[in-house]
């Protein structure tokens, strides 16, 4: 948990909006919603996250295979049709912050219900932006997000969020934001592996 009496209640916890609460802003730590894939800092390697793997089968695509098992924390399943839809928000509606993606690919398709695929532009031409997008995009269930306007997106309070995480909030107020386990988590636990040197 975090504390801070000087900060009043959290107003929002919505990866979209311009100032959310912590952990659900971008590069925050990823307890509530997650990204397809994981920069590195120390390396510049990228990691697996929902996704397995980034497959680039020729200059122009890349592919984005789920991880097996991923849910929501209300223990629904997480798609590629739920990526898709979390890219798409950007390209229909104004004042996301990741609408620049839209500048670099033709589309971002789910070519079956695991598997996401990323089509880019010839010009303009940048694949490592594209990337970068793949790894900072938190992304968000389709069944919640798709029943608020388009201009309400950034305004939405998302106080009760529904992510993919290892965490859920369970209390939320002028003195502490408090998580607890999602027992729906589809991750394992990385104790017991050898650490990255």
């Amino acid at each position: 948990f975090i504390t801070g009496f000087q900060w009043g209640p959290p107003s929002n916890f919505n990866p979209m909006a311009p100032t959310p609460a912590w952990p659900t802003a971008i590069r925050h730590p990823q307890y509530i919603y997650e990204t397809l894939l994981r920069f590195n800092m120390l390396d510049g390697s990228i990691h697996p996250g929902l996704g397995r793997e980034l497959q680039e089968p020729d200059k122009q695509t890349i592919v984005v295979p789920l991880q097996d098992g991923t849910k929501w924390s209300d223990g629904s399943e997480l798609t590629a049709e739920d990526v898709v839809f979390t890219f798409g928000l950007a390209e229909t509606s104004d004042g996301l912050w990741y609408a620049n993606v839209w500048q670099y690919v033709d589309s971002i398709e789910a070519t079956d219900p695991r598997t996401v695929t990323f089509k880019l532009k010839t010009d303009p031409y940048n694949p490592n932006l594209v990337k970068d997008y793949i790894n900072n995009v938190m992304i968000l269930p389709k069944a919640v997000w798709d029943k608020i306007e388009g201009a309400n997106l950034v305004k939405e309070t998302n106080l009760k969020p529904i992510g993919s995480g290892p965490f859920m909030v369970d209390k939320a107020d002028q003195t502490q934001v408090t998580l607890v386990r999602n027992d729906n988590y589809w991750g394992k636990t990385a104790f017991g592996e050898t650490p990255v040197k």
